[in-house]
């Protein structure tokens, strides 16, 4: 329990920090969203909004539609797109991680998600230059 103004400061400042984390993975993933399927010809407007409401459902359903049911980028993607998805697939992935290996006690969730979404996060982006690097070489 908040037994002095010190501790609800503190709460407010955690809690503060997962909202502002939260809404940079939703505006991360949503535009990179936004950006592929618009390079793909498709709809940006139904994906984006299928990614913000769902992002759980939304990342393997874009992914499978990516390989097998849509056409090939019009141009590459860039390194703000590459480091959006980074923290839009990272952050999500990290965000439902810290929801089953933390207990159900709000102050410990808040403290474990940071750590566990930026690690998600650099996860992500150092396998997406890595496939980068080894797809150039291949020349693919």
């Amino acid at each position: 329990m908040i037994d002095s103004v010190s501790d609800s400061t503190v709460l407010f400042v955690l809690f503060s920090i997962l909202v502002l984390l939260l809404v940079a993975i939703a505006g991360s993933l949503c535009y990179a969203v936004w950006l592929d399927a618009a390079s793909r010809g498709a709809n940006p407007a139904v994906w984006t909004v299928f990614a913000f409401v769902l992002p759980i459902a939304a990342i393997p359903v874009y992914a499978v539609y990516c390989i097998r049911g849509s056409r090939d980028r019009e141009t590459p993607p860039g390194s703000t797109e590459r480091t959006l998805w980074a923290v839009g697939i990272g952050g999500t992935i990290g965000l439902v991680v810290a929801a089953f290996v933390t207990p159900p006690d709000p102050v410990a969730s808040v403290l474990v998600m940071p750590p566990l979404v930026i690690v998600f996060i650099a996860a992500v982006r150092a396998i997406d230059r890595y496939r980068g690097s080894t797809a150039s070489i291949s020349g693919q």
